[in-house]
Protein backbone atom coordinates (compact mmCIF):
# COMPACT_ATOMS: atom_id res chain seq x y z
CA UNK A 1 0.00 0.00 0.00
CA UNK A 2 2.86 2.40 0.72
CA UNK A 3 5.13 1.47 -2.19
CA UNK A 4 3.01 -0.09 -4.96
CA UNK A 5 4.46 -0.82 -8.39
CA UNK A 6 3.92 1.68 -11.19
CA UNK A 7 1.28 0.95 -13.83
CA UNK A 8 2.34 0.90 -17.48
CA UNK A 9 -0.46 1.76 -19.92
CA UNK A 10 0.11 1.35 -23.68
CA UNK A 11 -1.84 3.44 -26.21
CA UNK A 12 -1.78 2.18 -29.76
CA UNK A 13 -0.90 4.94 -32.25
CA UNK A 14 -0.31 2.82 -35.36
CA UNK A 15 -1.04 -0.78 -36.25
CA UNK A 16 -0.11 -1.23 -39.88
CA UNK A 17 -0.65 -4.65 -41.49
CA UNK A 18 0.92 -5.80 -44.72
CA UNK A 19 1.10 -9.22 -46.32
CA UNK A 20 4.86 -8.79 -46.27
CA UNK A 21 5.91 -9.56 -42.73
CA UNK A 22 8.89 -7.17 -42.93
CA UNK A 23 6.63 -4.21 -43.72
CA UNK A 24 4.34 -4.50 -40.71
CA UNK A 25 4.62 -1.77 -38.12
CA UNK A 26 3.15 -1.21 -34.64
CA UNK A 27 3.71 1.96 -32.66
CA UNK A 28 2.70 2.64 -29.06
CA UNK A 29 2.93 5.48 -26.62
CA UNK A 30 3.41 4.30 -23.06
CA UNK A 31 2.31 6.19 -19.96
CA UNK A 32 3.65 5.32 -16.54
CA UNK A 33 1.21 6.03 -13.72
CA UNK A 34 2.31 6.04 -10.11
CA UNK A 35 -0.05 4.19 -7.76
CA UNK A 36 1.38 5.84 -4.66
CA UNK A 37 -1.23 7.65 -2.60
CA UNK A 38 0.63 10.19 -0.48
CA UNK A 39 -2.56 10.98 1.43
CA UNK A 40 -3.11 7.44 2.74
CA UNK A 41 -3.27 7.13 6.52
CA UNK A 42 -3.46 4.28 9.04
CA UNK A 43 -6.94 2.87 9.44
CA UNK A 44 -8.29 4.04 12.80
CA UNK A 45 -11.46 3.17 14.64
CA UNK A 46 -13.33 4.50 17.65
CA UNK A 47 -14.84 1.89 19.96
CA UNK A 48 -17.11 2.63 22.89
CA UNK A 49 -17.64 -0.25 25.29
CA UNK A 50 -19.63 -0.80 28.46
CA UNK A 51 -19.31 -3.96 30.55
CA UNK A 52 -21.56 -5.03 33.39
CA UNK A 53 -21.03 -8.04 35.65
CA UNK A 54 -22.50 -9.59 38.75
CA UNK A 55 -21.56 -12.56 40.95
CA UNK A 56 -23.84 -14.06 43.58
CA UNK A 57 -23.69 -17.42 45.33
CA UNK A 58 -21.30 -18.82 42.70
CA UNK A 59 -23.56 -17.64 39.89
CA UNK A 60 -21.96 -15.18 37.51
CA UNK A 61 -23.26 -13.06 34.68
CA UNK A 62 -21.67 -10.41 32.53
CA UNK A 63 -22.63 -8.46 29.43
CA UNK A 64 -20.54 -6.20 27.22
CA UNK A 65 -22.14 -3.59 24.97
CA UNK A 66 -20.02 -2.00 22.24
CA UNK A 67 -20.31 0.46 19.38
CA UNK A 68 -17.46 0.72 16.89
CA UNK A 69 -16.98 3.11 13.97
CA UNK A 70 -14.24 3.18 11.35
CA UNK A 71 -14.37 5.50 8.34
CA UNK A 72 -10.74 5.18 7.19
CA UNK A 73 -10.54 1.51 6.21
CA UNK A 74 -8.54 0.54 3.15
CA UNK A 75 -10.15 0.31 -0.27
CA UNK A 76 -8.92 0.39 -3.86
CA UNK A 77 -10.02 3.64 -5.51
CA UNK A 78 -9.62 4.96 -9.05
CA UNK A 79 -7.45 7.98 -9.81
CA UNK A 80 -7.69 9.78 -13.15
CA UNK A 81 -4.94 11.06 -15.47
CA UNK A 82 -4.94 13.18 -18.59
CA UNK A 83 -3.34 11.44 -21.58
CA UNK A 84 -2.45 12.64 -25.09
CA UNK A 85 -1.50 10.38 -27.98
CA UNK A 86 -1.64 10.29 -31.77
CA UNK A 87 -3.67 8.22 -34.19
CA UNK A 88 -1.57 7.80 -37.32
CA UNK A 89 -3.36 7.35 -40.64
CA UNK A 90 -1.76 4.80 -42.98
CA UNK A 91 -4.67 4.62 -45.42
CA UNK A 92 -2.80 6.76 -47.99
CA UNK A 93 0.07 4.32 -48.41
CA UNK A 94 0.52 2.28 -51.58
CA UNK A 95 0.34 -1.07 -49.84
CA UNK A 96 1.44 -3.07 -52.91
CA UNK A 97 4.49 -1.02 -53.83
CA UNK A 98 6.05 0.19 -50.57
CA UNK A 99 9.53 -1.18 -49.94
CA UNK A 100 9.99 -0.44 -46.23
CA UNK A 101 7.90 -0.27 -43.08
CA UNK A 102 6.18 3.12 -42.73
CA UNK A 103 7.72 5.66 -40.39
CA UNK A 104 5.35 7.58 -38.15
CA UNK A 105 7.27 10.77 -38.90
CA UNK A 106 5.99 10.61 -42.49
CA UNK A 107 2.33 9.84 -41.70
CA UNK A 108 -0.55 12.22 -41.08
CA UNK A 109 -2.15 11.98 -37.67
CA UNK A 110 -4.86 13.26 -35.40
CA UNK A 111 -4.25 14.13 -31.75
CA UNK A 112 -6.43 12.40 -29.16
CA UNK A 113 -6.80 13.98 -25.73
CA UNK A 114 -8.27 11.54 -23.25
CA UNK A 115 -8.44 10.40 -19.67
CA UNK A 116 -7.21 7.25 -17.97
CA UNK A 117 -8.03 5.57 -14.69
CA UNK A 118 -5.52 3.80 -12.47
CA UNK A 119 -6.09 2.21 -9.09
CA UNK A 120 -4.53 3.14 -5.78
CA UNK A 121 -5.13 2.28 -2.15
CA UNK A 122 -7.11 4.82 -0.16
CA UNK A 123 -8.96 5.25 3.13
CA UNK A 124 -12.32 4.72 1.46
CA UNK A 125 -13.99 1.99 3.51
CA UNK A 126 -16.36 2.60 6.39
CA UNK A 127 -17.52 -0.02 8.89
CA UNK A 128 -19.97 0.53 11.72
CA UNK A 129 -20.48 -2.27 14.23
CA UNK A 130 -22.50 -2.62 17.36
CA UNK A 131 -23.43 -5.58 19.47
CA UNK A 132 -23.66 -7.36 22.78
CA UNK A 133 -21.58 -10.20 24.21
CA UNK A 134 -22.91 -12.06 27.23
CA UNK A 135 -22.22 -15.08 29.44
CA UNK A 136 -23.96 -16.75 32.34
CA UNK A 137 -22.38 -19.50 34.44
CA UNK A 138 -24.32 -21.34 37.13
CA UNK A 139 -23.01 -22.82 40.35
CA UNK A 140 -22.24 -26.51 40.30
CA UNK A 141 -25.14 -28.72 41.31
CA UNK A 142 -24.02 -30.75 44.32
CA UNK A 143 -25.77 -33.96 43.36
CA UNK A 144 -24.13 -34.32 39.94
CA UNK A 145 -21.38 -31.68 40.28
CA UNK A 146 -22.48 -30.09 37.00
CA UNK A 147 -22.20 -26.47 35.90
CA UNK A 148 -24.19 -24.88 33.08
CA UNK A 149 -22.80 -22.08 30.96
CA UNK A 150 -24.64 -19.97 28.41
CA UNK A 151 -22.79 -17.46 26.28
CA UNK A 152 -23.35 -15.74 22.99
CA UNK A 153 -23.20 -12.55 20.99
CA UNK A 154 -25.34 -10.33 18.80
CA UNK A 155 -23.61 -8.32 16.09
CA UNK A 156 -24.87 -5.78 13.57
CA UNK A 157 -22.40 -4.51 10.97
CA UNK A 158 -22.82 -1.92 8.21
CA UNK A 159 -20.17 -1.95 5.47
CA UNK A 160 -20.00 0.87 2.90
CA UNK A 161 -17.64 3.27 1.14
CA UNK A 162 -16.69 6.57 2.77
CA UNK A 163 -15.23 8.05 -0.44
CA UNK A 164 -16.96 8.31 -3.84
CA UNK A 165 -15.84 6.08 -6.69
CA UNK A 166 -15.06 6.87 -10.34
CA UNK A 167 -16.12 4.94 -13.41
CA UNK A 168 -15.98 5.42 -17.18
CA UNK A 169 -19.24 5.63 -19.08
CA UNK A 170 -20.65 2.27 -20.09
CA UNK A 171 -20.68 3.43 -23.71
CA UNK A 172 -17.54 5.33 -24.69
CA UNK A 173 -17.94 5.28 -28.48
CA UNK A 174 -20.93 7.34 -29.63
CA UNK A 175 -21.49 8.14 -33.30
CA UNK A 176 -18.12 6.64 -34.16
CA UNK A 177 -16.30 9.03 -31.79
CA UNK A 178 -14.59 7.88 -28.61
CA UNK A 179 -15.31 9.90 -25.46
CA UNK A 180 -13.51 9.91 -22.11
CA UNK A 181 -16.03 11.19 -19.57
CA UNK A 182 -15.79 9.78 -16.03
CA UNK A 183 -18.70 9.64 -13.61
CA UNK A 184 -18.27 10.18 -9.86
CA UNK A 185 -20.73 8.15 -7.77
CA UNK A 186 -21.65 8.08 -4.09
CA UNK A 187 -22.52 4.48 -3.22
CA UNK A 188 -20.39 1.51 -4.14
CA UNK A 189 -20.95 -2.00 -2.76
CA UNK A 190 -22.55 -1.86 0.69
CA UNK A 191 -24.43 -4.26 2.91
CA UNK A 192 -25.80 -4.78 6.40
CA UNK A 193 -25.18 -7.99 8.34
CA UNK A 194 -26.82 -9.12 11.56
CA UNK A 195 -26.16 -12.29 13.51
CA UNK A 196 -27.06 -13.86 16.84
CA UNK A 197 -25.24 -16.95 18.04
CA UNK A 198 -25.28 -18.71 21.40
CA UNK A 199 -23.60 -21.67 22.99
CA UNK A 200 -24.83 -23.84 25.86
CA UNK A 201 -22.36 -26.00 27.79
CA UNK A 202 -22.87 -28.55 30.55
CA UNK A 203 -19.66 -29.75 32.17
CA UNK A 204 -19.45 -32.33 34.96
CA UNK A 205 -16.41 -32.88 37.16
CA UNK A 206 -15.82 -36.23 38.88
CA UNK A 207 -13.15 -35.33 41.39
CA UNK A 208 -12.64 -38.88 42.75
CA UNK A 209 -11.52 -40.23 39.37
CA UNK A 210 -10.16 -37.01 37.85
CA UNK A 211 -12.63 -37.07 34.98
CA UNK A 212 -14.37 -34.11 33.33
CA UNK A 213 -17.08 -34.33 30.69
CA UNK A 214 -18.26 -31.39 28.61
CA UNK A 215 -21.26 -31.33 26.30
CA UNK A 216 -21.64 -28.16 24.21
CA UNK A 217 -24.39 -27.14 21.82
CA UNK A 218 -23.92 -24.20 19.44
CA UNK A 219 -26.97 -22.35 18.12
CA UNK A 220 -27.11 -20.10 15.05
CA UNK A 221 -30.30 -18.16 15.77
CA UNK A 222 -29.97 -15.29 13.30
CA UNK A 223 -27.72 -14.63 10.31
CA UNK A 224 -29.09 -12.07 7.85
CA UNK A 225 -27.37 -10.09 5.13
CA UNK A 226 -29.06 -7.14 3.39
CA UNK A 227 -27.59 -5.67 0.21
CA UNK A 228 -27.87 -2.06 -0.89
CA UNK A 229 -27.82 -0.82 -4.47
CA UNK A 230 -24.90 0.99 -6.04
CA UNK A 231 -25.45 4.52 -7.24
CA UNK A 232 -26.66 4.54 -10.83
CA UNK A 233 -26.60 8.33 -11.35
CA UNK A 234 -23.36 10.27 -10.68
CA UNK A 235 -23.45 13.42 -8.57
CA UNK A 236 -20.51 14.83 -10.56
CA UNK A 237 -18.40 13.98 -13.57
CA UNK A 238 -14.98 14.68 -15.08
CA UNK A 239 -15.21 15.96 -18.62
CA UNK A 240 -12.70 15.30 -21.37
CA UNK A 241 -10.77 18.46 -20.43
CA UNK A 242 -10.17 17.07 -16.92
CA UNK A 243 -12.62 19.43 -15.24
CA UNK A 244 -14.86 18.21 -12.41
CA UNK A 245 -18.42 19.46 -12.87
CA UNK A 246 -21.79 18.73 -11.19
CA UNK A 247 -24.05 16.22 -12.91
CA UNK A 248 -27.56 17.65 -13.25
CA UNK A 249 -30.69 16.90 -15.25
CA UNK A 250 -29.11 18.77 -18.16
CA UNK A 251 -26.25 16.25 -18.35
CA UNK A 252 -28.66 13.37 -17.82
CA UNK A 253 -30.44 14.36 -21.05
CA UNK A 254 -27.26 15.01 -23.00
CA UNK A 255 -26.84 12.30 -25.71
CA UNK A 256 -23.20 11.78 -24.73
CA UNK A 257 -23.21 12.33 -20.96
CA UNK A 258 -26.35 10.27 -20.34
CA UNK A 259 -24.21 7.18 -20.88
CA UNK A 260 -22.70 7.90 -17.44
CA UNK A 261 -25.95 6.60 -15.92
CA UNK A 262 -25.25 3.01 -14.91
CA UNK A 263 -27.90 0.50 -15.92
CA UNK A 264 -27.90 -1.61 -12.77
CA UNK A 265 -30.30 -4.23 -11.51
CA UNK A 266 -31.61 -2.91 -8.23
CA UNK A 267 -30.89 -5.23 -5.32
CA UNK A 268 -31.80 -2.74 -2.60
CA UNK A 269 -33.30 -4.46 0.38
CA UNK A 270 -32.42 -7.95 -0.85
CA UNK A 271 -32.14 -10.10 2.26
CA UNK A 272 -30.29 -13.39 2.46
CA UNK A 273 -31.13 -15.32 5.62
CA UNK A 274 -29.23 -18.34 6.83
CA UNK A 275 -31.40 -20.95 8.52
CA UNK A 276 -31.51 -21.78 12.18
CA UNK A 277 -28.94 -24.43 12.93
CA UNK A 278 -27.38 -26.21 15.85
CA UNK A 279 -24.44 -28.50 16.34
CA UNK A 280 -23.49 -30.61 19.36
CA UNK A 281 -19.99 -31.49 20.61
CA UNK A 282 -18.70 -33.83 23.30
CA UNK A 283 -15.37 -33.81 25.14
CA UNK A 284 -14.09 -36.10 27.88
CA UNK A 285 -10.92 -35.27 29.82
CA UNK A 286 -9.02 -37.59 32.20
CA UNK A 287 -6.13 -36.69 34.46
CA UNK A 288 -3.36 -39.24 35.08
CA UNK A 289 -0.58 -39.13 37.66
CA UNK A 290 -1.07 -35.43 38.40
CA UNK A 291 0.95 -34.22 35.41
CA UNK A 292 -0.79 -35.87 32.45
CA UNK A 293 -4.14 -34.93 30.95
CA UNK A 294 -5.71 -36.82 28.04
CA UNK A 295 -8.81 -35.59 26.22
CA UNK A 296 -11.01 -37.27 23.65
CA UNK A 297 -13.59 -35.28 21.74
CA UNK A 298 -16.24 -35.62 19.07
CA UNK A 299 -17.15 -32.46 17.17
CA UNK A 300 -20.38 -32.21 15.18
CA UNK A 301 -21.82 -35.20 16.95
CA UNK A 302 -25.23 -33.95 15.86
CA UNK A 303 -26.37 -31.22 13.42
CA UNK A 304 -29.67 -29.64 12.49
CA UNK A 305 -30.41 -27.08 9.76
CA UNK A 306 -33.74 -25.33 9.26
CA UNK A 307 -35.32 -24.00 6.05
CA UNK A 308 -33.22 -21.38 4.28
CA UNK A 309 -34.84 -18.10 3.14
CA UNK A 310 -33.29 -16.37 0.12
CA UNK A 311 -35.13 -13.16 -0.72
CA UNK A 312 -38.82 -14.02 -0.71
CA UNK A 313 -38.23 -17.68 -1.46
CA UNK A 314 -38.06 -20.50 1.06
CA UNK A 315 -35.53 -23.12 0.11
CA UNK A 316 -35.30 -26.38 2.00
CA UNK A 317 -31.67 -26.95 2.78
CA UNK A 318 -30.28 -30.30 3.72
CA UNK A 319 -26.79 -29.81 5.06
CA UNK A 320 -24.86 -32.60 6.67
CA UNK A 321 -21.59 -31.99 8.45
CA UNK A 322 -19.55 -35.07 9.13
CA UNK A 323 -18.50 -35.55 12.76
CA UNK A 324 -14.81 -35.86 13.45
CA UNK A 325 -12.94 -37.34 16.36
CA UNK A 326 -9.73 -36.36 18.04
CA UNK A 327 -7.45 -36.83 21.00
CA UNK A 328 -5.01 -34.53 22.75
CA UNK A 329 -2.58 -34.90 25.62
CA UNK A 330 -1.09 -32.23 27.86
CA UNK A 331 1.92 -32.64 30.16
CA UNK A 332 2.39 -30.06 32.91
CA UNK A 333 5.28 -30.14 35.38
Amino acid sequence: MLFPQDVYRDYEQLNYFNNNLDLRQVHYKTYIFSQVNHAIKPALNIKRELSLGVNYDYHSFYATFFDETMTSGFRTQEDFHEVTYRNYDASGLDHDNITEAPLVDNLPFTVINGLALSSQESNGTAIRKKGVEFQYASKRLKTINTRFTLNGAWFKTRYFNSLPFKKFASQNVIGGVQHFNIGIYNNDDSYLRESLQTSFTADTYFKEIGLTTSFRTDFNLLNDSTSFSRSSIPFAYINEAGETLPYTSVEANDPILQSLIIDTVSDAGFVRSSPFSLSAHLKVTKQFYKYFTVSMYVNNLFNYFDINNIGDQAVTQRSFVDPYFGMEMNINF
